[in-house]
């Protein structure tokens, strides 16, 4: 089972289960979806990005994750997004769990708006969702290549049984 191998040192790293991501529903225990593009000025006419259409959910995480690492995502337990944050909680609550309106227009966070997008089909479609952590002691101005972490790339995003998944924690957590 993913999550036991995962758990017990997935990439030569440890990483700790946080927690299911759960959106919030109404009374119906229907998913809410959220479309936040139209709160949004616009006053230069930016088009939406690719993955700002939505639709989106909200969610949040424990507060009590305000620490450097990598996390992954965990669809049907299978990883599905790995990234890091020097405040994972922030991340998730502020980030990926809330849309904001401009995040969805060019010069927005994409990947914001990509890994919600995720979570909610994945919700959707009853696929339980799950988020893991490993701490580390590293900033985020380390020696490996920004534009490769921070992109849109298969890096980060990846479909079930991916190759990449390995070396993109390992790119995650290098020290050199």
């Amino acid at each position: 089972m993913l999550k036991a191998a995962y758990s017990d040192g997935y990439c030569g790293q440890i990483f700790e289960e946080v927690g299911d991501i759960e959106p919030i529903r109404d009374d119906a225990d229907a998913i809410l979806s959220f479309m936040p593009q139209s709160r949004y000025r616009n006053a230069r006419g930016l088009p939406q990005h690719r993955y700002g259409t939505g639709p989106f959910c909200k969610f949040r995480i424990s507060n009590r994750f305000r620490t450097t690492g990598v996390y992954a995502v965990l669809i049907s337990n299978e990883i599905r997004y790995v990234g890091e944050c020097t405040n994972l909680s922030k991340r998730f609550n502020d980030g990926y769990g809330n849309i904001s309106p401009k995040n969805c227009f060019k010069y927005g966070q994409e990947t914001n708006c990509r890994v919600n997008n995720l979570i909610y089909l994945a919700a959707l479609a009853d696929e339980p969702v799950s988020l893991w952590f490993s701490e580390t002691s590293l900033g985020p101005a380390r020696s490996y290549p920004r534009d490769r972490i921070e992109d849109t790339s298969s890096l980060k995003f990846f479909e079930p049984s991916d190759d990449l998944v390995c070396p993109a924690v390992m790119a995650l957590l290098k020290t050199e």
